[in-house]
């Protein structure tokens, strides 16, 4: 009778106290959806920033120098060699691979397909030469070293830094020029994303093969 008694007086507690773990249960897993479901919105968001600011930087950067003669030049590769807007317009095709922001992991990653793609430029006798103009000398030295970098990187004494001034987020530049270093194509990269480059430079060595 005692256990009868019991179950009947408490059993609007445990009714209560099970409803209540019910309902705290669906509220975390309900405060988990949303929180998932912001965190997805904020990634969402952040692409799309970044998506806009490659935009907009392409299309100030054609603003500036698309259709134009770059300003001759001449710069100390981080060899010692002497490179000279003259040797670019023996050339044919050339291609300027900016490091304009202080990204040293941008470079880092997009090296190696550099490397390929000034190889096999080179097959069509087109050249491929980077200017620093953001990143420190040493850590720079330091990446060509790591990623033995085939091509020459010069550094900038400030002949191109005006191109890039006021660029928002702007990482890496990529410029194609005829022999009279007049820039016919436009790109900027993408951080962890490689399309960029890659399209750059399928488009260059498409364009750049000799029929």
């Amino acid at each position: 009778m005692k256990a009868k008694e019991f179950a009947i007086k408490y059993s609007g507690c445990f009714f209560f106290v099970l409803l209540f773990l019910c309902i705290g249960m669906y509220s975390v897993v309900r405060s988990w959806q949303i929180a998932r479901k912001a965190h997805l919105l904020i990634t969402r968001i952040d692409s799309l920033n970044v998506q806009i600011d490659h935009l907009r930087n392409v299309v100030e950067i054609q603003q500036r120098v698309l259709g134009k003669r770059l300003p001759t030049f001449k710069l100390v590769s981080y060899s010692g060699n002497i490179y000279t807007s003259d040797k670019l317009e023996r050339s044919r095709t050339s291609v300027l691979l900016f490091i304009v922001g202080r990204c040293a992991e941008c470079f880092e990653d997009e090296a190696p397909l550099w490397n390929q793609f000034a190889i096999k430029a080179g097959k069509y006798g087109i050249s491929c030469i980077g200017i620093n103009i953001g990143l420190p000398r040493e850590l720079l030295q330091a990446y060509i070293k790591a990623h033995a970098v085939v091509f020459p990187v010069l550094e900038d004494d400030g002949t191109f830094s005006g191109l890039f001034e006021g660029l928002s987020g702007l990482k890496l530049a990529y410029l194609k020029l005829d022999s009279a270093l007049v820039v016919s194509n436009v790109s900027v990269s993408i951080p962890e994303d490689p399309s960029p480059v890659l399209d750059f430079c399928n488009h260059v060595l498409e364009k750049g093969r000799i029929p």
